[in-house]
């Protein structure tokens, strides 16, 4: 049976309707993620930098490891015995073994190597990673250059699918830092992530050379500009709590229609060069002083006691017995206090297979996992002392203390002897070793503990090298980085107001 000339023509309109309405949706929900992505990075292009680093670090050391495991003692006692081959393998230990360089290939060589080389300019890569990320988004939304963008963007998902899924297969990286502090994932959430958007960048890759750009946006171009806006206000309102991603879109849909009045031909490269300009300072003025929103524990407004409060999970605790003579597992309460089967007879016709600990209801986690800040001196824990006591209390942070600018150590210097004549307290916490701190506060007279403390968490506090946080009754008041220091009357007069 011959089908009919337009019946095959109705066919054909309907699937190219269909692939036009997949790929505006495909448009809309990549190009404003990934715009959304990049700016929530690009607020703290630093803490994207040290994710990266976390990344080559692993990396690194995967290439240039061997692991293998052997068997403890125990497990070596163990062998033989009935049913033991089904426990031996919680009696593994893991042995890595670095391998030399001299024996390693040109491969692994040139990869170590590199990614080395990336870990010492992760910053720099972080801001690169976050402009693009931004002008790939507005390329998507706009039609500019979709051949070589849908490439890009398939290029970076497939990429970041596989960062995200050996994170989470061998458990390497606990957050990919994909939205930053902003929004926490676990890595198998990461990787479900980036399956989705890869989902969705495909119809786009297909369909690339349908894809025009256009100059004054026609109707159907206003609508993905509206309809982008909607979904950038509903992701910002109702998850980041933050404003800027909908004005900075909602001003780059206005000078792409602008352009489009006076520039037709030209409107989605103007657009996107001055989007590239916009979205590279914002980076590297983030970069310079502080985020723009915090989302750290350590934010303007946050209770320092509460966000370093936990409660324990009320957990379920079971030993796992192995029986010799069937090998069937027995469980065992480890929680209650009937301990009468713990019997010599009991010992010898079980083996012990592991503890099994069922979580019955999580407790609540710390956002601020360390705040010990020890004195070098005594080793004493002084975290406390900053919501110890009621009143204002002064924390600088240096992150590196070899990097520190002379004039930034001195402005700490004059901050801690303000705050040694009023009375306040005031401490200064660095990652190093005793002598370091001690030399460093002998070289700089600073009239004031320097602590030690561990570098992430002192990172979490503030990005910027030689910063400082003021606390009154251990609630953030402010935070200044290294750049923006108040002097001592700005100082008098935030603490007086």
């Amino acid at each position: 049976m011959q089908l009919s000339p337009t019946w095959v023509w109705a066919k054909e309109i309907k699937y190219k309707l269909r692939m036009k309405t997949l790929v505006w949706i495909s448009r809309l929900l990549v190009g404003t993620i990934f715009i959304l992505s990049g700016l929530v990075k690009a607020n703290d292009p630093h803490g994207f930098s040290y994710k990266l680093q976390e990344y080559f670090d692993v990396f690194s050391k995967d290439l240039s490891t061997e692991v293998h495991y052997e068997l403890t003692e125990e497990g070596k006692a163990l062998e033989g015995q009935a049913c033991a081959h089904l426990i031996l393998e919680n009696h593994k230990e893991k042995i890595e073994t670095e391998i030399p360089e001299s024996e390693q290939g040109f491969f692994t060589k040139t990869l170590v190597g590199l990614f080395s080389w990336f870990g010492e300019k992760s910053l720099g890569l972080a801001i690169i990673i976050c402009v693009l990320e931004i002008l790939l988004g507005l390329a998507v939304l706009y039609g500019f250059k979709v051949p070589l963008v849908s490439w890009l963007l398939l290029l970076m998902i497939l990429f970041f699918t596989f960062l995200t899924f050996y994170s989470a297969y061998f458990e390497k990286v606990t957050d990919c830092g994909c939205f930053g502090d902003a929004l926490k994932l676990t890595p198998w959430q990461s990787f479900g992530k980036d399956v989705f958007l890869l989902v969705f960048i495909l119809p786009i890759f297909f369909w690339r050379k349908r894809i025009k750009s256009q100059g004054a946006p026609d109707q159907g171009h206003a609508a993905l500009m509206i309809a982008s806006v909607v979904m950038m206000t509903l992701l910002c309102v109702l998850q980041f709590k933050w404003f800027f991603p909908i004005l900075f879109i909602g001003l780059a849909h206005a000078v792409r229609w602008l352009t489009g009045l006076w520039f037709s031909k030209q409107t989605a490269s103007y657009t996107a060069l001055i989007s590239t300009i916009a979205a590279t300072v914002f980076s590297i003025w983030t970069a310079r002083t502080e985020p723009l929103k915090d989302y750290r524990p350590w934010a303007v407004g946050k209770n320092i006691r509460t966000e370093a409060a936990s409660t324990p999970d009320r957990i379920q605790t079971n030993l796992l017995y192995i029986r010799k003579s069937d090998c069937e597992i027995i469980a065992k309460d480890a929680n209650g206090t009937d301990w009468s089967w713990m019997t010599e007879e009991f010992d010898q016709s079980h083996l012990f297979w592991k503890q099994e600990n069922e979580v019955l209801e999580e407790g609540k986690q710390a956002k601020i996992k360390d705040i010990s800040m020890f004195d070098p001196y005594t080793g004493a824990s002084m975290g406390d002392s900053l919501f110890a006591e009621q009143g204002y209390a002064l924390l600088s942070v240096v992150n590196y203390l070899d990097e520190i600018k002379p004039g930034v150590a001195e402005h700490i210097s004059r901050i801690a002897a303000f705050a040694a004549e009023k009375g306040v307290f005031c401490m200064v916490a660095a990652p190093e070793n005793d002598e370091k701190l001690l030399e460093f506060r002998q070289q700089y007279q600073i009239q004031a503990p320097v602590v030690f403390n561990d570098e992430k968490a002192l990172k979490t506090i503030l990005r910027s090298n030689g910063g400082l946080v003021l606390l009154k009754n251990g609630i953030v008041v402010n935070k200044w980085s290294a750049r923006t220091l108040p002097e001592v009357e700005e100082l008098k007069t935030e603490m007086v107001g």
